[in-house]
C-alpha cells in the first residue's frame, strides 16, 4: 500500500504518564532533537530536573531522509544515539536505556515519498531554492534509478533513537 510502513517499521515506542506528579509543561521531543546541538540545552533540562527525575525523549538519528540527503546533498542534522548519550553523561544523567533502530517506510513513488514529507512538516530536506517541474522530474527519476525496491516501491528511511535518562543525584 502506498505511504504504509513496511513490516519492519512496525516497532514503536510508547509514551507514558505517572499520574499524581505535577510537573511543568516539558518541551516536544521534536524541540529537543532540533536543540540538542550543544550540551546547553541538556544543561538547561538538568538544572530545571530535580534529583534523582526521569528524562525520556525520542530524536531521530543521521541516517533519517537518508535517500534524499544522497540525491540532493541536503538533510536534517541528527545526532547520532551515542552523541545524545554522551551529552545526557556529561551533564548530569545517567543514561538507563537506549534504543535506535532503521525504519524503511515504502511509496509508490519519490513523489508520494515527498508529499508525505510535506504533510507532515518536514521541509529542510531539500534545497532551499524552489524546485521546477523539471527538477522534480530529474530528483523522481535519479530516486527511481538509484533506490527503487524489487516490488516496485521507492524506500525512505527513517532512523528513531529513544533514550530515557536520570538526572544523578547532587552530593
Amino acid at each position: 500500500m502506498s505511504g504504509a510502513p513496511s513490516s519492519a517499521a512496525k516497532s514503536t515506542v510508547s509514551r507514558s504518564s505517572v499520574s499524581g506528579t505535577a510537573s511543568p509543561p516539558a518541551p516536544s521531543s521534536r524541540t529537543i532533537s532540533y536543540r540538542f546541538e550543544t550540551s546547553d540545552t541538556a544543561w538547561r533540562i538538568a538544572e530545571k530536573l530535580g534529583d534523582g527525575g526521569f528524562l525520556g525523549f525520542t530524536s531521530f538519528g543521521p541516517e533519517t531522509l537518508r535517500e534524499i540527503a544522497a540525491l540532493t546533498g541536503n538533510g536534517l542534522a541528527y545526532r547520532t544515539g551515542q552523541e545524545l548519550a554522551a551529552l545526557l553523561e556529561a551533564n548530569g544523567f545517567d543514561v538507563l536505556a537506549a534504543r535506535e533502530e532503521l525504519l524503511t517506510q515504502e511509496f509508490a513513488s519519490p513523489l508520494d515519498a515527498l508529499k508525505s514529507l510535506k504533510a507532515t512538516g518536514v521541509t529542510a530536506v531539500a534545497p532551499a531554492a524552489r524546485w521546477t517541474r523539471r527538477k522534480l522530474a530529474e530528483f523522481c527519476e535519479a530516486y527511481t534509478g538509484k533506490f527503487r525496491l524489487e516490488n516496485g516501491s521507492c524506500p525512505l528511511t527513517y532512523h528513531p533513537i529513544a533514550l530515557v535518562a536520570k538526572k544523578r543525584e547532587r552530593k
